[in-house]
């Protein structure tokens, strides 16, 4: 693969993933009380609601993409 496809491959991922980030914090009543799991996640502070348009790190990506067709 060239890096244009690599790169767009990454930004790809990373807008689907940011895009459906939230439904891993759904747990079903099942699953949510069971015993064999005893942390909750309550305490667990990662963000789940991502801005989808990652401008910075796809310009990053972009510049370096630039950068490798220039070598």
């Amino acid at each position: 693969m060239n890096a244009d496809q690599v790169a767009e491959k990454v930004k790809k991922f990373f807008k689907r993933n940011s895009i459906n980030r939230h439904k891993i914090t759904v747990l079903t009543p099942g699953l949510h009380a069971s015993i064999s799991d005893c942390d909750d996640k309550r305490f667990d502070m990662r963000p789940f609601l991502y801005n989808i348009s990652w401008e910075y790190q796809f310009k990053q990506i972009d510049d370096l993409v630039k950068a490798c067709k220039k070598n």
